[in-house]
């Protein structure tokens, strides 16, 4: 027993020091075929819907998106009852017409322990093999149970070190947010200084210019310093006519799209019913696509921004993304679970220029993913579309991405007309 106590100890040691999920999960998985010496074996993390978020695996073929190739009658009892199942040697004859992985892979050992995390089962240590076991009951569960112990804790440090990245990652954006309506305001002051020959305005449009340079030095500084910790009430869903959404964004960029040569263009089918859900994140989303599409039009060309009815919510290619920094700060706010009986609106933002990169496409939703080109010389943070993506998933929607040389590229977002 001390030997295991040391051990314990060196892995409660290993785990608390490790600070990210990514690097958390595989270690977990390694204590735990050591300590129980299972053929196969995993570590599973689970949303609240009891859904896989991540899972790693030992002598297991698995595919994030796929089920998991395990007795999973145990481990959704496991999540359900926070109970944890051990079943060896004979026991699991009796067992053998219930759960089918038991008879398929002939089964003589399996455990299943619930990982605990804020007081919820986040977690399952599984582990089985085909080979009989010797019944040490209370002294080899005494042991996983401390290991699943010593794992919550490793995951809830991780989770908060995350979700302290992805704060001041958030910060950061926002400010690099702002930086796309300040130089419209910037603009439309150098216009009314044009315009206005009145020399008692004239000093009201000089502080305006001055506020304007200032205010573009403070979110270079913030962008670089972002780290403050802050909250705010979350607005309540409100109504949304998309016409009026879509001209209104639409005439935000006119000045911008001016000086890069480039014309913004908005079109509404007919009929498309007003849906309730939260504006903000839908404007954040329609903002970050038209000033991206702004960026990288190429001159004499027309941003389109077109919104339509669907009758799905759209293809789906994000599972793997699920578990990014971004998304631990939305799983805070309140989100939409859509209705498919009402259908969806899509919204798509396209324009004509340079392809994006395939080698990006299929991350181009991940933070700090960026090409080579800072698009008209706006460096890029890796951040917006990470964003993007957690707005459009929190309404209950999808996003995706197309992009070839000869169309050019759009990105489409769904939001469901029924959410509950």
């Amino acid at each position: 027993m001390a030997n295991e106590s040391s051990a314990l100890l060196s892995v409660a040691l290993q785990l608390t020091a490790t600070r990210s999920l990514d690097a958390l999960l595989p270690v977990v998985l390694e204590h735990l075929v050591d300590l129980t010496g299972a053929e196969r074996a995993l570590f599973a993390l689970f949303d609240e819907r009891n859904e896989i978020e991540d899972a790693v695996v030992h002598n297991l073929a698995w595919e994030p998106g796929t089920d998991l190739p395990i007795s999973r009658g145990i481990v959704h009892e496991v999540l359900a009852t926070g109970e944890m199942r051990e079943v060896v040697n004979a026991d699991l004859d009796s067992l053998r017409n219930v759960h089918e992985s038991i008879r398929q892979y002939g089964l003589r050992f399996i455990l299943a322990m619930p990982v605990f995390e804020s007081g919820r089962v986040s977690g399952v240590l599984y582990a089985d093999s085909r080979g009989a076991v010797r019944a040490e009951g209370d002294r080899r569960v005494e042991v996983i149970r401390a290991l699943a112990g010593i794992v919550g804790i490793a995951l809830e440090n991780a989770r908060l070190l995350d979700e302290q990245r992805a704060r001041a990652m958030l910060l950061g954006k926002v400010v690099h947010d702002l930086r796309g309506p300040l130089t419209a305001v910037t603009l439309g002051v150098d216009v009314v200084r044009g315009a206005v020959r009145d020399p008692d305005v004239a000093p009201m449009i000089d502080q305006m210019a001055f506020a304007g340079g200032k205010m573009e030095a403070y979110c270079e500084s913030a962008l670089r310093l972002a780290g403050l910790d802050g909250a705010v009430d979350e607005p309540p869903p409100a109504p949304i006519v998309w016409g009026e959404l879509l001209a209104r964004h639409a005439r935000l960029f006119e000045r911008v799209a001016g000086q890069y040569g480039v014309s913004v263009s908005t079109s509404v089918d007919e009929g498309l019913p007003t849906v309730h859900t939260w504006p903000d994140r839908v404007g954040l989303t329609l903002d970050n696509l038209i000033f991206n599409a702004l960026k990288h039009a190429a001159a004499g060309t027309v941003v389109n921004v077109t919104a339509r009815r669907r009758d799905d919510a759209g293809p789906w290619g994000g599972r793997e993304r699920a578990r990014s920094a971004m998304a631990g700060l939305f799983r805070k706010v309140p989100c939409a679970e859509a209705d498919p009986a009402g259908g969806w609106v899509e919204v798509s933002v396209h324009n004509r220029g340079a392809p994006i990169a395939p080698s990006l496409m299929p991350r181009i939703f991940e933070e700090r993913v960026t090409d080579d080109h800072t698009g008209r010389g706006v460096r890029a943070t890796g951040l917006g579309l990470a964003i993007v993506d957690q707005c459009v998933r929190s309404l209950g929607g999808r996003v995706w991405a197309e992009s070839s040389a000869d169309e050019g590229t759009t990105f489409r977002f769904t939001v469901p007309v029924m959410a509950r």
